[in-house]
């Protein structure tokens, strides 16, 4: 438990691979930074389209085209395949504007069927089958449909790694169907063939979600091991801090998978560690799970003592159940309510501190429709930004408490806005807010919004007043989010109350 105190490999390395880029790419990414607005960037697409042929190029071209129009670009990519229907390079391109991952595992199959060297083939069917079958976030009745066709794709996607030897999406998509089928001495083979640091990093939470289920270790300390080096090679992560990232985040694993005779080995070979908040959560999960109810209780003492923990955390104890019928832990929670009841003046004046009062740069992004939302249009009302991406751990734990305190407690007159930067999978970003049902309006944000706001780190969370100016920041998914961010909003509409 604990989880605030919980650094996760995937916020530390943001690694994001590209694949090799010919000059003419590099020519064209080149222009691109000159632009200075959607039409300019659109010029430059329709410049540089009738100059490439190269699939790769083409690629690159059309991720930035289906940003500014996808529906223009999905019409372009179409007709090319109709004129000439023999190319596989224009099916590819055509069948990749699609969000219909049922859609692409049929034309991939058509792809494959006729032209079985042709890679991009088989990177389609890997990539509908990552979006629905072994996708957790999938709906029921799309995974049955599209288990009918796993007989037939199964052997098509060994053909593939055949073909391609070492083809680390094939490995990828081998050990996502492993790990579905529950064969994990087989997903283990797959994902320990893995070596792209940037690849692990973009599966991570299928990677640590087979660790923490299959129990198997081996994956954890082979893997991860090859992503804080190229942390550290990339400056990402400082060389001193190596041991204790991947110390950290092993233990971690070691409570997930319920492994108590290895935790209590490492806190043994590991005692600089004891009462270290950011491996505390494990070792409690150990005392309550092995019955030392009195250890648990007073190590969970002496954190509300040293403020490490607060009566918010005593309400969220999934897996505390044990402790909840103990005289001393019902005496411990009714101390806690009042110690937080008596300190709220001191949390208000905390949050309120340091107001900002600066210009909010401005921005202009679109909404999972395509439609275009201005900041400077939003000017006479409060607007909360939330910048965040898929592969960050603490941006997934802070948007449901931002959602439930939008459904809960956010007054009229509020905005709220979850801007998805540094993301490697913008298609998946857009459909996974989409499956939570968020009430947050996603907006697709880019590089530029990110150094405007000089942000460092993600979750970032900042308010704007009625004036365009931001009022308050903060980074990180820290604790009380949703009294937070009431005494942000309170403060700001506090004027016009006044005036009524």
């Amino acid at each position: 438990m604990f989880p605030k105190y919980m650094i996760a490999l995937s916020v530390v390395l943001l690694l994001v691979s590209t694949l090799c880029a010919t000059a003419m790419a590099d020519e064209f990414n080149s222009k691109l930074e000159t632009a200075k607005s959607a039409d300019d960037a659109m010029t430059i697409v329709q410049e540089y389209l009738p100059k490439m042929t190269d699939v790769n190029d083409l690629r690159t071209l059309q991720n930035v085209w289906m940003r500014i129009d996808k529906q223009a670009c999905t019409a372009h990519f179409l007709a090319m395949h109709s004129q000439q229907p023999d190319s596989p390079v224009y099916h590819y391109l055509w069948v990749r504007t699609s969000e219909d991952d049922e859609m692409q595992i049929a034309e991939a199959r058509k792809m494959i069927t006729a032209h079985p060297e042709f890679y991009w083939g088989y990177r389609v069917l890997y990539a509908a089958y990552l979006g629905t079958l072994f996708d957790a976030k999938a709906s029921t009745e799309v995974k049955e449909r599209v288990a009918a066709y796993l007989p037939t794709d199964r052997i098509l996607m060994h053909d593939g790694l055949k073909r391609f030897p070492g083809d680390e999406y094939a490995l990828i998509a081998l050990f996502n169907l492993y790990s579905y089928e529950k064969n994990y001495p087989l997903a283990e083979q797959y994902i320990l063939g893995v070596s792209d640091p940037s690849a692990l990093n973009a599966n991570m939470d299928s990677i640590m979600s087979f660790v923490e289920t299959s129990g198997r270790m081996t994956a954890f300390e082979r893997l991860v091991p090859l992503m804080i080096s190229a942390g550290i090679s990339s400056g990402e992560i400082n060389a001193a801090d190596s041991t204790d990232v991947y110390d950290s985040y092993y233990n971690y694993m070691l409570g997930k998978t319920k492994n108590w005779d290895a935790v209590k080995q490492f806190f043994a070979s590991h005692p600089q560690y004891m009462g270290n908040p950011k491996y505390n959560g494990t070792l409690l999960d150990m005392y309550i799970a092995t019955q030392r109810y009195d250890e648990a209780l007073n190590f969970i003492s002496n954190a509300l003592e040293k403020g490490e923990i607060d009566y918010g955390d005593l309400n969220d104890t999934e897996g505390w159940e044990a402790l909840h019928e103990l005289p001393r832990w019902k005496r411990m929670l009714a101390k806690a309510k009042a110690d937080w009841e008596a300190t709220e003046p001191a949390r208000r004046e905390a949050a309120l501190a340091n107001r900002k009062d600066t210009p909010a740069p401005l921005w202009e992004f679109p909404d999972k429709d395509g439609n275009i939302v201005k900041l400077a249009d939003l000017k006479g009302q409060i607007v909360i930004l939330d910048f965040w991406a898929t592969w960050c751990s603490p941006c997934r734990a802070t948007m449901p408490v931002l959602d439930e305190w939008m459904r809960t407690s956010m007054p009229k007159g509020v905005r709220v806005f979850s801007i998805n930067i540094w993301e490697q999978d913008p298609q998946n970003a857009k459909k996974y807010i989409a499956e939570k049902k968020y009430r947050m309006t996603y907006l697709a944000g880019d590089a530029d919004v990110s150094k405007n706001y000089g942000i460092t780190g993600i979750p970032y969370i900042c308010v704007i007043d009625k004036d365009g100016k931001i009022a308050w920041d903060k980074s990180g998914s820290g604790d009380d989010l949703a009294g937070t961010l009431s005494y942000w909003v309170d403060e700001l509409i506090k004027p016009a109350n006044k005036g009524e």
